[in-house]
């Protein structure tokens, strides 16, 4: 009697679309699955005919499994089965996190806008500030608040989507570290701005104080525009893998994509003076990304990522003659 086969779980990254034809029909490779660039199989007996399927395939990971637990499920006294599925949903502690930091970054966003806008764009605007230190210092905190949501957006997102495109992901991370910055100074320029209307007194105080208050203005202005442009630019990065690895579904990656190419152009046109910052135009062409990331973070919380979750990495022992009697 021939011993009975080794059987094994295989799951392959892929730069490209895997060969699942070749796979498919290699010997011995049998229940093919693939979701966006990753294959997942079985393989019985010798792994090397489904290696060489992968021929001509650039590979990001390989990793195996043994298949050790009986295909007969448990049953009790009289036979029934008694085995509970339960559906794998990789990354739902990354996909929850980057859910809530897509809202959260949002809400703040328009809450700091809100509280800040109306007193910043006031004829006498350290007048209005010092009437009212208290809603500045708010408005603040909140885009303090959003610039740390929009640090740590793609840093949950990281670990699903490096599998599908590492240096993306990664820019993603630098670019959106940059915009939360720039919001970080510009919220620093509004905190000094309430001091600033608290100090000023006197005719030629408060005439160098207004000099000093329009450039902390510009400051801020000019920080913002940076943290924008640098928001659309990792936002297309991370939408663009979504689109390859399909970890969401492809309308909405490719949805945030059109958003974000929209608020790009208008973001260059802000920075080089075709249209001011918060001008109407602008505000319309940020209404798709607005409500694309709203749709997304529900997805996120409701659905989580459609990845494959990685096996345990076993070292393969290669057979380049191994018989299958």
């Amino acid at each position: 009697m021939s011993e009975e086969l080794k059987s094994r779980t295989i799951e392959v990254s892929c730069v490209g679309q895997p060969p699942v034809d070749r796979v498919a029909r290699a010997s011995g490779v049998s229940d093919v699955r693939v979701e966006g660039l990753v294959l997942q199989c079985r393989v019985t007996g010798s792994v090397q005919p489904f290696l060489e399927a992968l021929h001509g395939s650039e590979i990001l990971s390989l990793t195996t499994s043994s298949d050790q637990e009986s295909t007969k499920p448990p049953t009790d006294s009289v036979g029934r089965s008694h085995r509970k599925t339960t559906p794998m949903r990789p990354y739902l502690v990354n996909a929850r996190v980057t859910g809530v930091l897509f809202i959260a970054a949002t809400a703040a966003s328009l809450i700091d806008a809100a509280l800040l806008q109306p007193l910043l764009t006031a004829p006498d605007y350290l007048t209005a500030i010092q009437l009212d230190p208290g809603r500045v210092t708010a408005g603040a905190f909140f885009q303090f608040l959003a610039a740390v949501s929009a640090i740590g957006i793609p840093v949950a997102l990281y670990p699903v989507l490096r599998r599908y495109g590492e240096a993306c992901s990664l820019g993603a991370v630098m670019l959106r570290t940059v915009e939360g910055l720039m919001y970080i100074v510009s919220a620093l320029g509004a905190l000094l701005l309430v001091a600033l209307s608290q100090s000023s007194d006197g005719a030629a105080s408060t005439s160098t104080a207004t000099l000093t208050g329009d450039l902390l203005l510009a400051l801020r202005s000019h920080a913002s525009v940076i943290g924008i442009l640098a928001f659309y630019l990792g936002g297309s990065l991370y939408y663009i893998v979504m689109a390859r690895s399909r970890v969401v579904p492809r309308w909405l990656s490719l949805w945030g994509l059109a958003g974000t190419t929209l608020g790009l152009i208008a973001a260059i046109a802000v920075f080089f003076g075709a249209i001011t910052l918060f001008s109407p135009i602008q505000i319309a062409v940020n209404i798709p990304i607005a409500l694309n990331e709203m749709v997304l973070a529900g997805w996120l919380l409701i659905k989580g990522f459609a990845v494959t979750p990685p096996t345990t990495p076993q070292p393969i022992t290669l057979h380049p003659a191994a018989s299958t009697r």
